[in-house]
């Protein structure tokens, strides 16, 4: 028992293959199914495929326009008249031609059920539409021992599914015979759907021009010239065939007829070009290649989006200095502008109150002895400094005009400016987000550029760029926001202290002059201290101190200015956020890096491959 186990467990983690080419596909498939490389089923799907071409009889695909008389001529190759033909399509399902000793039909629906039929039964199922999923027709041929066949829907017919059909069935074909009417053979048209469809597929195919009954010898051999000189590189032969006489001529036993059509010759041409003992081998190999390029290419596909978006953060870093000089630049004159302004509003009111300063004399008795020591007291008049609050406050707040305009318009001034610096950092995210939203719409709905690639890898890169606000975005937009608060916070102590605060402001300036003008002349009057005579300059440094200005010259004027705080805050922030971003996308660089060294090292390995 173990041992069954030991032997299960090598079994799969230890596999052996061989050395010859059967070998080496076994290993390439098994190499390339590695579950860090994240490849879709499409993708297995292709590999597998791979393995059936090596094991089973090559699958030529029969293509060609409409009406080109495709189904008459595998008719003609299974020896009977099965293939429905000369129908307008109605259903755009390819039908595979396989050996079985009896004809029969199997069919799969959409729905996952089967059903065997009779072959009879084919031209029934076009009323079935959409409803099938697949059909194969068994048939007992003998050439369908060596080599499979695939009827594919006509190119030019009416249904955009049809030519869809056709388009996917080549990328499950080994090889195509191309079939083209003698009247439309060689024409622009025709070429470029040739080209279009073989090089796609790097198909190895020969050309069969149908109904040469129709033409003289003269003209068939002209038709075969132009034929040759025009896409005579896309086939590896160019034969004229007529379908119609090989199926009378095969069904009738007529071998004149079926001489005539010229059938054999392309019988022939079909199993030299598709049964080449190389054929496969380098069918496989051309096919491996592309499917490790497309896998190279959409690695390295993914690798340019993340290198987009470091492009992106790369170029909003090193710009962001300029920018933040520009806001600082722009604004820095603006917020001088509001306290100067402030200031000589300032020093209006003070000249003011300084102006309502008035002088009145006084008389005091002071004691004094005579020479005899007898006390006596003698009248002294001076000169003292008084203020009424009240005239002051009627002139300047209750009656005035000027200052209470002043201040409404100072408020609306700064309201103004503060919306302008918010605007400022607003547009610096902007341009950010900007930039990414247009990355974001880019890549949100990426698909491969084939589609059986990357299915993990396509739907992480959907699922990375539908998250581009989360992974790139949104702390960005969390540090604009803390700036813009603290924006605002210095605007709303600028309102609450200067613009809102007039008229408390100028009381409290005006109560300590007039209570210290009070105060002097008590002491003086009871112990002979000098009086307090407030200048014009006492009273502007008072009403400047009331208002707070010393304080906001600092936040307003200098170069540790709230401003220049804020500036050099929002560009910490942003580089450090900067940092973390580069980090994560060197993150998922240095994944998509290592599967590319992987696929890499395959390529090295394989013999496949070189």
């Amino acid at each position: 028992m173990f041992n069954e186990f030991i032997n299960a467990y090598k079994a799969r983690y230890f596999k052996v293959f061989t050395n010859d080419f059967k070998g080496e596909l076994a290993r390439l498939v098994n190499d390339l199914s590695d579950p860090s490389l994240h490849i879709s089923e499409q993708i297995k799907e292709s590999l597998n495929l791979l393995i059936d071409t090596l094991n089973e009889p090559p699958l030529i695909a029969v293509i060609g326009q409409f009406s080109s008389g495709k189904s008459t001529f595998l008719n003609a190759l299974l020896g009977q008249d099965i293939l429905p033909s000369g129908l307008t399509p109605v259903t755009a399902k390819a039908v595979r031609l396989k050996f079985a000793k009896m004809p029969l039909l199997s069919v799969k629906f959409i729905n996952g059920s089967e059903s065997l039929l009779a072959s009879s039964d084919l031209a029934e199922l076009n009323k079935l539409g959409e409803q099938v999923s697949s059909m194969t027709l068994y048939a007992p041929s003998e050439i369908l021992k060596e080599i499979n066949f695939i009827d594919t829907p006509g190119l030019n017919s009416l249904r955009d599914a049809d030519t869809k059909e056709t388009k996917n069935t080549l990328k499950k074909v080994s090889g195509a015979i191309w079939l083209s009417l003698a009247n439309n053979a060689a024409k622009a048209s025709e070429l470029e759907s040739i080209k279009e469809i073989l090089k796609a597929n790097d198909l190895k195919a020969i050309c069969l021009i149908n109904q040469k009954d129709k033409l003289s010898e003269e003209e068939l051999e002209s038709l075969l010239k132009h034929a040759g000189q025009t896409y005579g590189e896309l086939f590896e032969d160019i034969i004229a065939i007529s379908s119609k006489q090989a199926l009378l001529g095969i069904t009738n036993n007529d071998k004149g007829l079926l001489e005539a059509s010229n059938f054999n010759e392309a019988l022939k041409a079909i199993k030299e070009c598709f049964l080449d003992k190389s054929f496969k081998e380098n069918f496989i190999k051309a096919r491996a290649k592309k499917i490790v390029k497309l896998l190279t290419n959409e690695q390295e596909k993914h690798l340019e989006i993340y290198d987009n978006a470091q492009l992106i953060l790369d170029e909003f870093s090193g710009s962001l200095d300029e920018r933040l000089e520009a806001i600082k630049e722009e604004f820095k004159p603006k917020i001088a502008l509001r306290y100067s302004q402030m200031s000589e509003v300032i020093k209006l009111a003070a000249d003011e109150v300084f102006k309502l300063l008035k002088p009145f004399s006084k008389t005091k008795f002071n004691a004094s002895k005579t020479l005899l020591n007898k006390e006596i007291y003698k009248r002294e008049n001076f000169e003292v400094i008084s203020l009424d609050s009240d005239e002051v406050f009627s002139k300047l707040i209750y009656e005035d005009v000027v200052f209470n305009k002043f201040f409404k318009r100072y408020k609306k001034d700064l309201k103004e400016l503060e919306n302008a610096i918010t605007s400022a950092f607003n547009e610096l995210y902007k341009n950010l987000e900007d930039k990414f939203l247009i990355y974001k719409s880019r890549y949100e709905n990426y698909a491969s550029f084939d589609d059986q690639v990357l299915a993990y890898e396509t739907k992480s890169i959907n699922t990375y760029a539908g998250r581009t606000y989360e992974n790139f975005l949104r702390e960005y937009e969390t540090a604009k926001f803390k700036a813009i608060q603290k924006v605002s916070l210095f605007f709303e102590k600028l309102d609450i202290k200067l613009a809102s605060n007039y008229e408390n402001a100028l009381k409290l300036a005006v109560y300590f002059i007039k209570q210290k003008i009070e105060k002097t002349l008590e002491s003086h009057l009871q112990m002979n201290t000098p009086l307090y005579i407030p200048s014009a300059k006492d009273v502007y440094e008072r009403m400047l101190d009331a208002f707070s200005l010393y304080e906001f010259e600092a936040l307003m004027c200098s170069n540790s200015s709230f401003l220049n705080k804020i500036l050099l805050d929002i560009k910490s922030d942003f580089n450090e956020i900067y940092t973390l971003k580069i980090a994560m996308l060197d993150g998922l660089k240095t994944r998509v890096k290592e599967q590319i060294s992987k696929i890499e090292e395959l390529c090295e390995n394989s013999l496949l491959l070189r």
